[in-house]
This record gives structure tokens, C-alpha cells and sequence, in this order.
């Protein structure tokens, strides 16, 4: 009897042992991770930039800054959370278009620490490939305070949220909600293909027995999503052939297959819509007091909610290209001059499928009652549809971390050389897209963009006033020559006009718009707004007016309005590619 009791003591001891050890192991892996990861985010935070997006952000947060009220004053199709938070980063930090950076970074980061949370007791392994990967191929490519970046940041949140809290808790769909309508209100495209995903997992957890009519409102609510989800498919201006195939159709064979197959009782879907219903109204209590206390409820709605609907439906410049570009990738793959345009290659014929094969390994997966567990896979894939909205590497890359992420978690269930492939693939992946594309300009072409060309010069431009970023003279462009121009024509305080979408220039130069807009290809829909604007320019005519003629969003207004600004204001420079125009003096 001793003897086995001595057994029965030295197991448990090496048991704990063994604990100790794995969990000594995890906090290591977590801390060289998250060095990994704050390390990247640092070199690259202030080595970028998207000038015509990013002065969007920094013009409406500097104006919101001085008082003016968002979507009274301010036009912004967005409901506002982003703008308040880099209003919130301005003061904190400074105005500058590097304080916006500072808040972007910390988002990131904390992201990738739920990623790595998501799948560490699956497979220590694949959990830091996972959490690398969501930085390597995720915001250093486009440093820019754009929502989608705050929206993807949610999203792994909401994530750990429906991992960590007790499935049986009526707190955990609540918080579920106000995760989700905390996203919407950031962006609202993103917020519905999450709170889509979130429904498809929460009627799936509480799957039953239920048949026949007894299942019929969660049929209804999947349907719901399911005909919504086709009608902007179909109305998006991105939408073809490949672009279904590797993006669309996975969360609509999910939405047919719940349909089908759900069983979960009326009554226990009515209580997984409110809850979360209920979340999501709570999250937007900080925008009805704003707008309760601004009477702006008239304006708010007609931004957010109808303008900003029919963005959805207006062309642009890109052209598909998902489709090619995996086999162009693949091609040059094959057929490679060095070993760089072959990884390359690699590279871009993998990075657009990442998303299909999540969509295969979830539609094959063994059916499983413990459906939370598959909240990361399901999620991704409706996720992975707004990488339609514009088919170009950026938009890529908003999906491809978390796409990646999918997959990989998909292989922690599966033998240990599949995981060490996995690892691998992801590595691969992550070094590629470091060394090879992240910083890199917007510019460049498609064919240095497949062959991983570095465009930088190496030489360093002198920081601009208000932009204190480390940019190489390649990408800060000619802003400091027209800054340069405006300071000198027009006084501090005085009015400028950049036609049709430069709200840079106001930022920079610190010289008033003169309107509530930033972009008269977005906001001029009508004859009447048209004559509004030529109104105000008859009455208090701005000083100078900046036009881009190459601009994607020219449209009929822009040609209307410059024709009234070439009759009244002289051209006196042209700077890389923008037309400036000065007013012209009384005649006596």
C-alpha cells in the first residue's frame, strides 16, 4: 500500500510538473510574440501614409476639435466613432497625423493578443504564427485611421468575448451585441457582416430538437440575412465572377445550410435577437446623448444611413482582379527570373484564397453541437466580405489576417505535421509580406506590387508641418510644394477649396473649407446642392481653389463647379498634377 501510495504522489507531482512547465512555456511564447508584434508596429507606425484618405480623418477630427458638430457642421458618412476617437487622439497627443497613428497601433496590437488567446490551448504553435500573422499582413500595409482597421480590431474582441464568457449567461449574447453594435458604429458595412456571423453562431449554439414551424423564426432571421447578404452582392460595384467565387458564396452556403438544418426552438431565438438586439442599442447610447444634445438626429440619419447606402452603388476606378491576380501569382510562381519573384508569387496566388479555404474547411467540417467553438471560422468568412468593396491589395489585406487566423485554427485539430506545415505556410507568408510589401507606397505598380519591388529611394524627406512621419521622398509626393503655395497666396484664417476630394491640403496648410463636405463627388447628388455650393462661392468666394483632374471622384459636379472657378480665378501653378487657381481681383 505505501508503495502505491509513493506511485499516486510522484504522478502528481509530475503532472504539476508538467503544468508548470507548459504554462511557463505559454508566457514565454506570449511575450516573445507580443515583442514580435509591438516591434513591427513601431518601425513601420510612422512610415506611411495615404495622404487623400488619411487627411479625410484628420480634417473632421480637427474640426471636431474646434466645436463644430459631426454631421451638422461636418459631413462624415460614417456614424462617428472613429471621428471621436481620433478628436479624443488629437487632444491627447497633439494635431498632428502621427497622434492618429498612436491609437491604431495600440488596437493592433491588443488585436493580435486575442488571436493569439483564440488558439493557445488549441496549439501553442499555430496561436503565434496566428498572432504575427494578424500584424504581418494586417495594418503595417496601410497605416492609415481608417474604421476598417478599428472594425477588424472589434471583431477579435468579440471573438475572445464569445470564447471566454459562459455560453449559458444571458451576459455573453448582450455582450456579444454591444461588441458588435460598438463596430457598426464605426463602420457600418462591417458591423452588419459581423452581426450576421454573430447571429449564424448564436442560433447554431442553441441548436435543439426543434422542428417544423417550432423552428421558423430562426429560419426567418437567416433568410433575412441571407436575402440582404444577395441584394448587396448584387448592387456592389466590385462584383464578378472570381470575387464571389473566393469571397461571396461561403457565408451564403452557410446561411442555406442553417436555414436547412437549424433546429434551435422559436423561443430561444427570440431571446438570441434581443439580447443581442439589446447589446447593440446599448453600444449606441454615447451617440443618441451626442445627438440628443446637438439636435442632430435629422442630419445623423441622412449621412450614416441613406447617403452612406448609396456609396455602395457608385462606380470607381478598380477593376476585379482577385481572380487574376491568384493566377498571375501562380504563373509567376512557376515561372520565376530569381528566387524573389518566385516567393512573391507564391505569395499573391495564396493570399487571395485565404478566405475560400476557410469556406471549404468550414462547409466540410463534421457537424458540431458545441457550435460557439467555431466562432472564429464563421465570423472570418462574412468578415471576408468586404474585401469586395474595391478589389485592390489594400482591401485584401483588411481580411487576409483574420482569414489566415481561420485556418490556422482549423489546423490546431489536426495531426501535429499538419500543424508544423501550417506554421510554416504562415511564416512564409508573414516574412513575405514584411520584407517585400509592408511601408511600401500606394503607387506602385501592379507589376512591382506581384514582384515585390521596393520603390523607396532610401532618402528621407523632411517631415511636414503637421505631419511629423518618416516618409521617403518617394511618397510625400508634391503636398510640400502646395502647401508651399497656398501659404504663400492665401492668409492664415482664410478660406481655400480643393475640388474634388483633397481635405490634405486643409489640414496641412491649416486654412479653412469653407463647406461642410470634403468631397464634392460624394456630397453634390442634385441640381439644388449644386447651386448651393455656386452660391456660396458668388457670395464669400474662397481664396484659392486646388483641382485634381485625374481624381477617381470627378464626376458631373466637379466639371460645373470648375467651370465657374476657371471663369473667376486665374490658374497660376500646376503642382504633380493639381491645378491651383487664385481669385481673381475686383475689377474697378
Amino acid at each position: 500500500m505505501p508503495s502505491v501510495v509513493q506511485a499516486s504522489a510522484d504522478d502528481a507531482t509530475a503532472s504539476l510538473s508538467i503544468t508548470n512547465f507548459q504554462r511557463r512555456t505559454a508566457v514565454f511564447v506570449f511575450i516573445v510574440v507580443a515583442s514580435i508584434n509591438a516591434l513591427l508596429l513601431w518601425s513601420f507606425h510612422d512610415r506611411y501614409w495615404y495622404p487623400v484618405d488619411e487627411g479625410i480623418y484628420a480634417h473632421l477630427a480637427e474640426r471636431l476639435v474646434t466645436g463644430e458638430v459631426l454631421h451638422v457642421d461636418i459631413v462624415d458618412f460614417h456614424p462617428g466613432y472613429g471621428d471621436f476617437l481620433n478628436a479624443a487622439a488629437f487632444r491627447v497627443f497633439g494635431i498632428d497625423l502621427v497622434s492618429l497613428r498612436y491609437p491604431l497601433i495600440a488596437g493592433a496590437l491588443l488585436q493580435s493578443l486575442f488571436v493569439f488567446a483564440l488558439i493557445q490551448r488549441r496549439s501553442l504553435l499555430l496561436a503565434a504564427c496566428a498572432a504575427v500573422a494578424s500584424i504581418a499582413l494586417g495594418v503595417i500595409h496601410f497605416l492609415n485611421p481608417t474604421p476598417h482597421w478599428y472594425a477588424l480590431f472589434g471583431t477579435c474582441c468579440l471573438l475572445y468575448w464569445m470564447h471566454a464568457a459562459p455560453r449559458v449567461d444571458w451576459i455573453r449574447l448582450m455582450g456579444a451585441g454591444f461588441i458588435v453594435g460598438t463596430i457598426a458604429l464605426f463602420h457600418q458595412l462591417l458591423g452588419v457582416l459581423v452581426g450576421a456571423g454573430v447571429v449564424v453562431v448564436a442560433l447554431q449554439e442553441q441548436s435543439g430538437e426543434a422542428r417544423g414551424r417550432d423552428r421558423l423564426v430562426g429560419q426567418l432571421v437567416l433568410a433575412s440575412i441571407l436575402v440582404g447578404l444577395v441584394i448587396y452582392l448584387m448592387r456592389s460595384p466590385a462584383i464578378e465572377f472570381s470575387g464571389v467565387l473566393l469571397f461571396g458564396c461561403w457565408p451564403l452556403a452557410l446561411l442555406l445550410a442553417g436555414v436547412r438544418k437549424l433546429r434551435t426552438a422559436n423561443a430561444d431565438a427570440c431571446r438570441v435577437v434581443l439580447l443581442l438586439a439589446s447589446g447593440a442599442l446599448l453600444s449606441s447610447v454615447p451617440l443618441l446623448l451626442y445627438c440628443a444634445a446637438h439636435g442632430s438626429w435629422r442630419e445623423t440619419l441622412i449621412n450614416t444611413v441613406f447617403a452612406a447606402m448609396s456609396l455602395g452603388v457608385r462606380s470607381t476606378d478598380a477593376q476585379p482582379w482577385y481572380g487574376v491576380l491568384a493566377l498571375v501569382g501562380l504563373f509567376q510562381a512557376l515561372t520565376p527570373s530569381t528566387l524573389v519573384e518566385f516567393v512573391n508569387g507564391v505569395f499573391w496566388a495564396v493570399l487571395p484564397l485565404l478566405a475560400a479555404i476557410n469556406g471549404v474547411l468550414i462547409l466540410t467540417a463534421a457537424p458540431d453541437r458545441n457550435g460557439g467553438m467555431n466562432a472564429l471560422p464563421i465570423l472570418s468568412a462574412f468578415y471576408a466580405v468586404s474585401s469586395l468593396y474595391l478589389q485592390d491589395a489594400i482591401y485584401l489585406f483588411f481580411s487576409a489576417g483574420l482569414s489566415l487566423a481561420a485556418i490556422l485554427w482549423w489546423l490546431s485539430a489536426r495531426p501535429r505535421k499538419a500543424q508544423i506545415l501550417g506554421a510554416g505556410a504562415a511564416t512564409v507568408l508573414s516574412t513575405v509580406a514584411v520584407v517585400f510589401h509592408a511601408g511600401q507606397p500606394a503607387t506602385r505598380s501592379n507589376n512591382e506590387l506581384l514582384r515585390g519591388v521596393n520603390v523607396l529611394s532610401g532618402r528621407l524627406a523632411a517631415p511636414l508641418h503637421r505631419a511629423s512621419l518618416r516618409l521617403d521622398a518617394v511618397q510625400q509626393s508634391s503636398y510640400a510644394a502646395l502647401v508651399n503655395v497656398i501659404e504663400t497666396n492665401v492668409a492664415p484664417g482664410t478660406p481655400i477649396f480643393a475640388v474634388p476630394n483633397d481635405a490634405t491640403l486643409y489640414f496641412l496648410s491649416q486654412r479653412p473649407n469653407p463647406f461642410r463636405f470634403y468631397n464634392t463627388g460624394l456630397s453634390i447628388q442634385n441640381t439644388n446642392e449644386l447651386n448651393a455650393v455656386l452660391d456660396r462661392l458668388r457670395t464669400e468666394p474662397p481664396r484659392l481653389v486646388t483641382f485634381r483632374p485625374a481624381d477617381q471622384y470627378n464626376t458631373w459636379s466637379s466639371r460645373a463647379l470648375m467651370e465657374y472657378v476657371r471663369e473667376h480665378y486665374d490658374r497660376i501653378d500646376v503642382v504633380g498634377g493639381v491645378e491651383v487657381y487664385l481669385l481673381k481681383k475686383p475689377e474697378l
